[in-house]
């Protein structure tokens, strides 16, 4: 596979939703207290230098993102072979529910 067949503003909008969901997700508004007690921080402990996990959080959500375009532009990706992707993670995700 060629990375220029690659949808790049496609990717890009993968990545920043990915970074903004994940940025909502451990926020104040929603479970950021949870991630803390889980993770044994105390209330408005740091856990680094917020640029750097800020900055290595977005390359991790591009090379997710990257790796999502390339497996969903193969020619041998059809629904078949994105269910038996798909079904690992959803029960990963749901186990503990």
């Amino acid at each position: 596979m060629r990375m220029h067949d690659l949808n790049v503003l496609a990717i890009l909008a993968a990545t920043v939703s990915a970074f903004v969901l994940g940025g909502l997700w451990y926020s104040p508004l929603l479970f950021v207290k949870a991630w803390q007690k889980a993770n044994g921080f105390a209330e408005g402990e740091s856990s680094g230098s917020a640029g750097r996990v800020f900055g290595i959080s977005f390359i991790f959500c591009a090379v997710m993102a990257i790796n999502l375009a390339m497996f969903l532009n193969d020619p041998k990706t059809d629904f078949i072979w994105g269910a038996t992707a798909v079904v690992p993670v959803v029960r990963t995700v749901f186990a503990d529910l």
